[in-house]
């Protein structure tokens, strides 16, 4: 058994689907049913929490200024994150899959993600439970997709001190969880802005079978859980050998 702290995951034995003594408030999320837009999604899912993060790095820049090492180190890692974002919206006109997923797999990938989202007085902590297996394209990229959604999140809304982002591999499903000690959100908070996030997740996940659910925590924070059934995954990734033999697929 692997233990690493905020920076890798930590891999040990399957984790329960909840913690004791959490109460939640499982008023449900209301998704909105207007017709999808696949480019429009694409961009929110892919470039907005990027652009999100680069917004408060810049942010954390300016407040810098007198400290000139730090900003010259912040420029210049502001400057290869602008060059990822315009690699990144090449690849979604070309449908290409994100390249942190392309070059480093599923782990790798939501691991980088937390660090990015990462700020000072936040402290996101990535943890893998079971035993990681090899997804089809869909379910790797959606559950990398949750992560970015949750973790930008929590970063820019929740006001919260600490995020958990859980990877869990059971005998049936995989999940994504994200949790944080933050204020909470109540259905109606968690659609503003029109709640495309949440929206294109969730009908991405019941294309696979599965669901998402975002839970107000009684004691303090939200949570929102992203599970896809293995037994679906696997179907699809049969059918995607069968029908595009140089499909690529991505590890968990």
């Amino acid at each position: 058994m692997e233990e690493t702290g905020s920076r890798g995951p930590r891999i040990g034995p399957e984790a329960p689907d909840e913690s004791p003594g959490d109460s939640l408030d499982r008023r449900p999320v209301r998704f909105e049913r207007r017709r999808p837009d696949p480019i429009r999604s694409a961009l929110h899912d892919r470039l907005g929490p990027a652009l999100a993060n680069l917004e408060l790095r810049l942010g954390l820049l300016e407040e810098s200024a007198g400290a000139q090492e730090f900003g010259q180190e912040q420029i210049a890692s502001l400057r290869r994150e602008v060059a990822g974002l315009v690699d990144e919206l090449g690849r979604i006109v070309h449908d290409q899959l994100p390249r942190p997923l392309e070059l480093g797999g599923l782990i790798n990938a939501i691991r980088e993600a937390c660090r990015r989202a990462e700020r000072p007085g936040l402290l996101i902590d990535f943890t893998v439970f079971g035993t990681p297996v090899l997804l089809p394209q869909e379910g790797a990229e959606l559950l990398y997709r949750a992560a970015l959604e949750g973790t930008s999140n929590v970063a820019r809304h929740a006001h919260a001190r600490r995020c958990i982002v859980r990877l869990t591999y059971s005998s049936r499903t995989v999940s994504l969880e994200v949790r944080d000690n933050g204020r909470g959100a109540s259905a109606e908070a968690a659609m503003t802005t029109g709640g495309i996030g949440l929206t294109s997740l969730w009908r991405a996940a019941r294309r696979l079978g599965g669901s998402v659910r975002l839970e107000s925590l009684r004691l303090g924070g939200a949570r929102l859980v992203v599970k896809l059934p293995l037994d679906r995954l696997a179907r699809l990734a049969e059918q995607q050998r069968a029908y595009a033999p140089n499909r690529v697929r991505t590890p968990g």
